[in-house]
């Protein structure tokens, strides 16, 4: 008996069995009556036993033709439903889709994008992990990742689209300012109090004149600090914005802006890139994306 037993001519015995008749299974199928004999035929030497009675007018079971249907049938209709149900079959976008972003940009920005594009995608589902570290995305099993970069990474297996650009600029809280005096000059923040951003995505940023009284990975952390009073920062601009609106946060020498970096986003390179993935980064492209010149 051969050990691999072809799904195909499987399926073609089921079609004989359930319909008792040659010329009706190869009109389902759609193939000659020759071909589907010929197939059955090769199915029954592969398992070594006969499993249909050929007469002129009928075909029956045989005992193990039987036996074969009974186990063979639910398996094959429950592939079938299985592979009718893929995802990325479907000519919709659906699935759940893995993504990691910085915590601050996804807490701020990404999270705001999620109803627009539970919306526009209700089949898709998104399962975002918020972290600082660079993450491997093939063997931690993500789809796509966005990122803060300074330098475009040297990855071959990674395609990248660029989203924004990060700008920075100064912040203080007013009660801060009012207590110790808005400096009007960067010569004078030297006479301040500084938080800073200590992770590696920011290794341009001039280091700031004052004193430090602080340091974090998380950008989060800083601007929480300088809204209680701790100091002042520099900030991407778009993390201070909502304070910037609330009077929160006020925005120090705003002449004086960096460029830092940039947002990408970041998946695998494959022949076929799935359609959910497709569409969410379409939809960033066409909320966060900067106009190529």
């Amino acid at each position: 008996m051969n050990e691999t037993i072809s799904l195909d001519r499987l399926s073609w015995f089921l079609a004989v069995a359930e319909s008792g008749n040659f010329s009706v299974a190869a009109a389902r199928l759609g193939v000659p009556k020759s071909s589907l004999s010929r197939r059955i035929d090769r199915l029954e030497r592969e398992v070594g036993v006969r499993l249909l009675h050929r007469t002129t007018r009928r075909v029956s079971l045989s005992s193990a033709g039987a036996a074969l249907f009974a186990g063979a049938a639910p398996v094959l209709r429950a592939l079938e439903e299985v592979f009718g149900s893929l995802p990325e079959r479907d000519p919709f976008p659906a699935g759940e889709l893995r993504i990691t972003a910085p915590n601050d940009f996804g807490a701020e920005l990404l999270a705001g994008l999620i109803p627009p594009f539970a919306k526009r995608y209700p089949r898709v589902i998104l399962d975002v992990c918020l972290t600082n570290r660079a993450v491997d995305l093939v063997a931690e099993g993500f789809d796509l990742a966005i990122r803060a970069v300074v330098d475009a990474p040297a990855d071959s297996g990674m395609i990248m689209r660029r989203l924004t650009t990060a700008d920075f600029g100064i912040f203080a809280s007013p009660a801060y300012l009012a207590r110790r005096g808005t400096p009007r000059s960067l010569e004078e923040t030297a006479a301040h109090d500084w938080v800073v951003f200590r992770g590696g995505r920011s290794s341009r940023l001039p280091i700031p004149p004052g004193r430090i009284v602080a340091r974090a990975d998380d950008f989060q952390f800083v601007r929480n600090a300088i809204r209680a009073g701790a100091g002042m920062a520099r900030l991407p601009a778009f993390l201070a914005a909502a304070d910037l609106v609330s009077g929160h946060l006020v925005r120090v020498l705003p002449r004086e802006s960096w460029k830092d970096g940039r947002m990408v986003l970041m998946y695998p390179k494959t022949p076929q890139v799935p359609r959910k993935l497709i569409a969410f980064r379409d939809f960033l492209l066409e909320h966060l994306g900067e106009p190529r010149a």
